[in-house]
């Protein structure tokens, strides 16, 4: 699918690109029929690899067409027309929260506005038994008087469903927003969002995150098992306050967390308006504690979740054996997908680390080549570990396509996925000897 400028999908015309992502283009458009201007969210082809797609798609956008609430996105319509796959949505010019963020800490009386309105919308899809899954600044929209409206509910999912990880023992999500049982690929519930929620509400305070790493490897045990960093840049006597609450909503283990976004909002409110008031008391320590979901079911903690909880992090033992399976299997896919990334070239390699001899790779699959002064990031498929095999490569592939669209969208580099178990130098080098390529940097 190329540019789609200038371009009718049904009666919608398409006239310019508002944002493009690894999982979709958005593009400003007008409908035709009441000639009103419109947000078209088309899905990337590459996603929809089986024939059900199309099908999963359709029931995901009636469930998000039968959400209505003052602040989330209205979606107008949906479509199917040759090969693309299309939502159409309202419109705002407002921008995104992380617009906003990316100003700096945003002033307190406007994250009470904000958070009233996203924690409202999102009980609201909680009461009709709907998980967002991918809560973030990037998916709240602001109107051109600041209000927030929440987008791209079931997009996660969807987009999951179509590389095979809807099933329990995948990762879903945005990273550095994910929950501790997202990150190990656990059940989640509502309370995984308001983990998200709570993640949104530490960035809107400080401007920054709580938990950054460019390892996903270290992200993912920040979340498992720190305690965020205490809040700054707010007056002395109203941060113990944000603390507590902080503390509380990023809680390791789901049980813990508060029971709903509602009392996240009324929280803050409360704060807010007794320090705007005067009649904050901060001679002592804040004891805030919110109710929390006896309702919910909850899994058994892992010893990461159980030491933070605790106020403690775990013994470097504990951290070195005591992770559950998922989380195994996620890191060996790190490690593989370390190990078997080759930046290939159709040019001579400048230089080979590893030792040259090429060792046989039973069937090997060839892959489209990249054009002269152009590179491939080749992500192979993760060992099967034990009973549970995970393939994650497509999802891997996604959030690499995303990050280089969003960080260096004119990139020389295409993430491509290589459908085999590869785990070694070797192996990589005869996948790429067998479509006469040249590797240039591997293994670190």
């Amino acid at each position: 699918m190329g540019d789609l400028i200038g371009q009718r999908l049904g009666q919608y015309e398409i006239v310019a690109i508002l944002g493009r992502g690894g999982m979709a283009t958005v593009y400003r458009a007008r409908q035709v029929s009441v000639n009103r201007e419109v947000a078209v969210k088309v899905i990337s082809p590459d996603l929809a690899i089986d024939e059900n797609f199309a099908v999963r798609f359709s029931r995901e956008a009636q469930t998000i067409a039968s959400l209505s609430h003052p602040h989330i996105l209205k979606l107008f319509d949906f479509g199917h027309e040759d090969d693309v796959l299309y939502l159409v949505t309202e419109l705002l010019p407002g921008g995104t929260l992380a617009d906003l963020i990316r100003q700096g800490p945003v002033p307190l009386k406007r994250i009470d506005h904000l958070l009233e309105q996203i924690a409202s919308a999102l009980d609201y899809a909680h009461r009709q038994g709907i998980i967002h899954r991918d809560l973030k600044p990037q998916n709240i929209l602001l109107d051109a008087h600041g209000n927030a409206f929440l987008t791209d509910f079931g997009i996660a999912r969807l987009v999951a469903g179509s590389t095979g990880l809807t099933q329990t023992g995948s990762a879903l999500g945005t990273p550095a927003y994910m929950s501790p049982e997202a990150w190990q690929a656990e059940e989640i519930d509502k309370r995984s969002d308001l983990y998200s929620l709570g993640i949104m509400l530490y960035e809107m305070l400080t401007g920054k995150l709580p938990f950054n790493s460019e390892s996903p490897y270290k992200l993912m045990m920040a979340h498992i098992s720190e305690m965020p960093p205490h809040v700054e840049a707010l007056p002395e006597d109203l941060a113990p306050e944000f603390d507590a609450l902080i503390q509380q909503t990023l809680a390791k283990l789901p049980a813990d967390r508060p029971e709903s976004a509602g009392a996240i909002a009324d929280t803050v409110h409360t704060v807010v308006a007794g320090y705007q008031a005067g009649n904050v008391d901060r001679s002592t320590p804040s004891t805030l504690k919110l109710p929390v979901d006896t309702a919910t079911p909850q899994a058994s903690p892992t010893p990461q979740q159980a030491n933070a909880a605790s106020g403690s992090l775990a013994a470097a033992p504990a951290r070195k054996f005591g992770l559950n399976p998922i989380v195994l299997v996620a890191l060996a896919a790190l490690i593989v997908v370390i190990s078997a990334i080759a930046f290939i070239t159709g040019r001579p390699a400048a230089s080979i680390t590893a030792t040259p001899t090429v060792l046989p790779i039973a069937d090997v699959i060839h892959v489209d080549p990249v054009g002269p002064d152009e590179f491939m990031i080749l992500v192979a498929q993760p060992e099967q570990i034990g009973k549970q095999p995970r393939d994650v490569t497509r999802f891997i592939v996604s959030n690499l396509t995303e990050t280089l669209d969003t960080s260096i969208p004119f990139s020389t580099l295409h993430v491509r996925e290589y459908p085999k178990v590869i785990t070694s130098a070797e192996q990589a080098r005869a996948a790429a000897n067998a479509a006469s390529l040249t590797i240039n940097c591997q293994k670190a």
